[in-house]
């Protein structure tokens, strides 16, 4: 557990500095969208492996998947092609606000990773 904790968090922070840097590179190309799944797959992987094991869950655990779980179930829905009119306009608003609050999210969930790393540093 502690091995995961730690690589868990080095390599969010990784994938989120590298996204960031190429969004900014490319968002003339609107091809910064790419990153959002690169960031929130690897992020929602983390998530669902550290919901499962025995570390304590913060309160920004809990918000982080309260509000970024619903966007990849809307995604999935859309892909999978199950919705009728109102229901792709409901989830084609709320996938247009995600924009906006998914990146404060991801860097929320680094802040998470290292506050949960951060005990175990001195035992590497």
């Amino acid at each position: 557990m502690k091995i995961f904790v730690k690589y868990d968090y080095l390599i969010q922070l990784v994938i989120l500095i590298v996204c960031i840097v190429g969004a900014v590179m490319h968002y003339k190309d609107w091809k910064f969208i790419e990153f959002y799944y690169v960031v929130g797959g690897s992020q929602l992987i983390s998530y669902l492996v550290r919901l499962f094991l025995k570390i304590k869950q913060s309160s920004e655990f809990r918000v982080y998947g309260l509000t970024v779980m619903p966007v990849w179930i809307c995604l999935l829905l859309v892909d999978q092609k199950i919705y009728n009119e109102l229901t792709m306009a409901l989830m084609g608003i709320f996938l247009l606000l995600s924009l906006l609050y998914t990146p404060i999210m991801a860097i929320l969930y680094v802040y998470d990773c290292y506050n949960t790393y951060e005990p175990y540093k001195s035992s590497f």
